[in-house]
């Protein structure tokens, strides 16, 4: 059986730090990837140090928690295969729509990331500058925006989503939707 990955991003700036805590459901089939692209396991570091490592030898370094969040958001969605903003946590969706869109990235067992959208209000800011769309959840696939959870549903029953998945060359495993 196929193990898959799920990485949360969650941001705390009322404490003046960034948070990432990595979720792993189980391992991970390949090796995983850069730490600083990922953001795993940066709960020690406050939010001008990972300006200063991650950003200054760039010579872009964020004005804002807002900026620093904001530029992950794009980062994300430039570089990783499936993007996800939800209302919650994949293992503790907020709301109904945002745990039946992890419920099928689960059961394709594929590997995505996934942004609290209540954690922070520039998360939701920098979503929806993104996607033009209004609601949560939303999917992103390697950097196109797919839908909200109706959508992606609708890309599920129909088996078009795993048309998407092989059209990207993300690896998945095909299940049956009923």
């Amino acid at each position: 059986m196929r193990r898959i990955r799920c990485l949360q991003r969650n941001y705390f700036a009322c404490i003046g730090r960034y948070f990432t805590s990595s979720a792993v459901n189980a391992c991970r089939v390949s090796p995983p990837p850069d730490p600083l692209k990922t953001g795993k396991e940066l709960l020690s570091r406050d939010i001008d140090d990972i300006r200063s490592s991650k950003l200054a030898d760039k010579g872009a370094v964020p004005q804002s928690d807002e900026d620093c969040i904001l530029k992950d958001i794009k980062d994300s969605i430039a570089v990783e295969n499936i993007v996800i903003f939800i209302k919650g946590t994949p293992e503790k969706a907020m709301c109904g729509f945002s745990k039946r869109v992890t419920d099928i990235l689960d059961a394709i067992q594929v590997e995505y990331v996934s942004f609290n959208v209540l954690a922070h209000p520039s998360i939701i800011t920098g979503a929806k500058s993104e996607s033009q769309w209004p609601t949560f959840p939303q999917v992103f696939v390697k950097g196109e925006f797919v839908g909200g959870c109706d959508v992606f549903i609708e890309l599920a029953m129909r088996k078009e989503l795993f048309t998407l998945l092989d059209k990207k060359k993300i690896k998945y495993t095909r299940v049956e939707f009923t």
